[in-house]
């Protein structure tokens, strides 16, 4: 159900021209790095979905009212579920290949690509990379599911600690875990894949020094 239908005072070249809340919704709003989901309602078109304290909103190419079915564009939101997934298990990979030192700076999750950003004192050689390539694709095939858990935070922080929050710690009283068997565990309100053999293979491109410590990898699937 439409709550409220803004029209907006924006550039046309932006392609949208209304703001919609809605009372529940099917599509993820850009949030931790990951790119908002496209869809439509009703009939309109959904070109971008944000968040704004706890509302998300749904930004259209056109007014819509009353009672609607929303629908995800499925394909992209596919694309962003294997790209999250993936930046967790290199994440993953870099901590074991590397050491424990190593934590998460920040992450992007787009259609085409994925990158995440770590730290790291010292430059990355290839050989590195390629060692982190291959075990982030030896979880592709060894591991079969991810599970998805709801924790109370004082029993997340108990249990696992504040390398849960590689991602930042996210509001709240309860926390949801992805949890990559005991390869990744990590904190996280975005979407994935359910089994991560539904990822053929990834690559690992370039590497981009990002300050002193600062290391971007740059994440890709295979042809």
């Amino acid at each position: 159900k439409v709550l409220v239908c803004i029209q907006l005072n924006i550039d046309e070249n932006e392609g949208f021209s209304h703001a919609i809340i809605l009372d529940q919704t099917c599509l993820y709003p850009e949030g931790g790095g990951q790119e908002g989901d496209y869809g439509t309602i009703g009939d309109v078109n959904v070109l971008d979905t944000h968040k704004v304290d706890d509302l998300v909103l749904h930004l259209c190419d056109g007014p819509v009212k009353g009672t609607v079915n929303g629908k995800i564009d499925w394909v992209r939101r596919k694309q962003l579920m294997d790209h999250h997934t993936a930046v967790h298990i290199v994440g993953g990979a870099a901590r074991r290949i590397l050491g424990s030192h190593i934590y998460q700076a920040g992450a992007n999750k787009s259609v085409e690509s994925a990158r995440l950003d770590i730290t790291h004192h010292s430059r990355l050689l290839r050989t590195d990379l390629d060692e982190i390539e291959n075990l982030a694709n030896q979880v592709l095939q060894e591991v079969e599911d991810t599970e998805k858990i709801t924790l109370k935070r004082k029993d997340a922080d108990s249990e696992y600690g504040f390398d849960l929050y590689q991602g930042g710690a996210p509001k709240g009283d309860e926390i949801r875990i992805l949890k990559i068997s005991d390869h990744d565990i990590q904190a996280c309100g975005g979407t994935h894949v359910r089994s991560t053999g539904e990822i053929i293979g990834l690559e690992i491109g370039k590497i981009e020094n990002k300050g002193k410590k600062n290391r971007r990898v740059n994440i890709r699937f295979k042809s």
